[in-house]
Protein backbone atom coordinates (compact mmCIF):
# COMPACT_ATOMS: atom_id res chain seq x y z
CA UNK A 1 0.00 0.00 0.00
CA UNK A 2 2.80 2.57 0.86
CA UNK A 3 4.58 1.65 -2.51
CA UNK A 4 1.52 2.61 -4.41
CA UNK A 5 0.47 5.48 -2.75
CA UNK A 6 4.15 6.93 -3.11
CA UNK A 7 3.81 5.91 -6.73
CA UNK A 8 0.57 7.68 -7.72
CA UNK A 9 1.74 10.62 -5.58
CA UNK A 10 4.40 10.90 -7.91
CA UNK A 11 2.21 10.48 -10.99
CA UNK A 12 -0.07 12.99 -9.35
CA UNK A 13 3.19 15.81 -9.28
CA UNK A 14 4.14 14.85 -12.79
CA UNK A 15 6.95 12.79 -12.01
CA UNK A 16 9.08 11.13 -14.66
CA UNK A 17 7.75 7.70 -15.38
CA UNK A 18 11.32 6.52 -15.56
CA UNK A 19 11.92 8.38 -12.01
CA UNK A 20 9.15 6.47 -10.97
CA UNK A 21 10.68 3.57 -12.08
CA UNK A 22 14.14 3.69 -10.65
CA UNK A 23 12.20 4.66 -7.39
CA UNK A 24 10.40 1.40 -6.88
CA UNK A 25 13.59 -0.45 -8.20
CA UNK A 26 11.44 -1.62 -11.48
CA UNK A 27 13.77 -2.05 -14.77
CA UNK A 28 10.69 -1.91 -16.42
CA UNK A 29 8.79 1.79 -16.86
CA UNK A 30 5.38 -0.84 -18.55
CA UNK A 31 4.92 -1.39 -14.32
CA UNK A 32 4.29 2.08 -13.45
CA UNK A 33 1.43 2.38 -15.87
CA UNK A 34 -0.68 -0.02 -12.72
CA UNK A 35 -0.27 2.84 -10.41
CA UNK A 36 -2.15 5.00 -12.97
CA UNK A 37 -5.80 3.51 -11.49
CA UNK A 38 -5.57 5.21 -7.95
CA UNK A 39 -5.00 8.73 -10.08
CA UNK A 40 -8.67 9.74 -10.38
CA UNK A 41 -7.16 12.86 -12.55
CA UNK A 42 -5.50 10.42 -14.83
CA UNK A 43 -7.83 8.27 -15.73
CA UNK A 44 -10.66 11.29 -16.21
CA UNK A 45 -8.12 12.00 -19.28
CA UNK A 46 -8.91 8.68 -20.67
CA UNK A 47 -12.58 8.87 -20.24
CA UNK A 48 -14.63 8.11 -23.39
CA UNK A 49 -17.63 10.09 -24.23
CA UNK A 50 -21.20 8.34 -24.25
CA UNK A 51 -22.72 10.42 -26.93
CA UNK A 52 -24.61 8.54 -29.37
CA UNK A 53 -24.81 5.54 -27.48
CA UNK A 54 -27.82 6.23 -24.92
CA UNK A 55 -29.86 3.77 -24.21
CA UNK A 56 -34.01 4.31 -25.94
CA UNK A 57 -36.49 2.05 -24.29
CA UNK A 58 -35.89 -0.76 -21.68
CA UNK A 59 -36.57 -0.17 -17.75
CA UNK A 60 -35.11 2.40 -17.21
CA UNK A 61 -37.31 4.97 -19.35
Amino acid sequence: MIRKTFASRMLKSKTNVDTIANSLGHSDTSTVLKYLATDGDTMRQCALSLKGIEVKGGMLS
